[in-house]
């Protein structure tokens, strides 16, 4: 793929994809700053033994992302299943398929903000 074949369609989801993707760092990065900080409460609490190391157990296992919505997340989904099927089969009248990318583009603008 090269620059000149870059269209309006693949800037927009390309566009929105890095959004989604920037959201994912801030999110990682609040979660590791409220981690170090949960941490160095306890350290100041005087936490120890095993007490201290079953909290650290615990805060290893937590998962950095969920799912703030699965309303938001399933027509995600199924947006961009849609999309997909428009580019790629011939279901689907011949007016839609140059506006497949707008299907696309809103699963992810959902995605940005099905996930905290």
């Amino acid at each position: 793929m090269s620059l000149k074949s870059l269209d309006t369609g693949k800037i927009v989801i390309i566009v929105v994809f890095l959004l989604f993707y920037l959201r994912l760092f801030m999110l990682r990065g609040r979660k590791i700053k409220q981690e170090r900080a949960a941490a160095a409460q306890k350290l100041r609490a005087g936490a120890k033994g095993k007490q201290a190391k079953a909290d650290a157990a615990a805060a290893i296992s937590r998962p950095r992302y969920s799912v703030t919505s699965w309303w938001i997340i399933v027509p995600g989904i199924v947006l961009m299943c849609v999309g997909l099927a428009v580019n790629t089969t011939t279901y689907f009248p011949a007016f839609i398929k140059p506006y497949d990318w707008v299907f696309i583009a809103l699963g992810g603008v959902l995605f940005i903000f099905g996930i905290k």
